[in-house]
């Protein structure tokens, strides 16, 4: 909203208020001078119109100044950069990235360890322990480098299976059952 409308509206609500305040104070006077019923009736009907008027312009006014608070709040707030547009690129892809190897990860300590989820916990916090290197770390990209082998490397170095990290993706997530009949290992390991 430009300044010269939002300014003649406060103007015109504040003008059109006096006015009919001002009309309701003449009714007024006029009914309290009245001696004739049927003057005072009338009197006394306009007089409720009139100050009725003036309530609604008043209400009005109101309307109007707490939608230009909400209006002015409302555009500090959008002007203002939100918590994910601080957020770079690149830390989003991080935190993507990030979330697929927890997730793999704990599939396969789970697999591992269906019974013992003290093992499960310690899995992915040496995988936490992992990432914090690899992100501090020059020679692994973390984000360019397939999903597939930073499973496997993390895995080996929690000392998880590596035949389960290769097929991590068919492996249910963490409180569903593991059936290796249903997933068997790799005939041959490869790495």
């Amino acid at each position: 909203m430009s300044e010269e409308p939002s300014d003649r509206i406060e103007a015109m609500l504040a003008r059109l208020a006096e006015m009919d305040l001002s009309a309701a104070e003449h009714v007024h006077a006029e009914l309290l001078a009245a001696t004739e019923p049927a003057e005072v009736a009338a009197l006394a009907r306009a007089y409720a119109r009139a100050s009725r008027s003036a309530r609604q312009v008043l209400m009005l006014r109101m309307r109007y100044d707490k939608d230009c608070a909400e209006a002015e709040a409302r555009a500090r707030r959008d002007a203002e950069p939100s918590p994910l547009d601080r957020k770079t690129a690149l830390d989003r892809l991080i935190d993507r990235r990030t979330a697929d190897l927890q997730d793999a990860v704990a599939r396969v300590a789970a697999a591992a360890h269906p019974d013992k989820p003290r093992l499960q916990r310690d899995a992915l916090d040496r995988l936490d322990y992992e990432i914090d290197l690899w992100l501090d770390s020059d020679d692994c990209d973390f984000i360019d480098e397939p999903l597939d082998e930073l499973v496997v490397q993390a895995c080996q170095r929690a000392g998880l299976p590596l035949a389960l990290a290769r097929q991590w993706e068919t492996l249910p997530r963490p409180g569903q059952t593991f059936d290796p009949a249903e997933n068997p290992p790799p005939l041959a390991d490869t790495g």
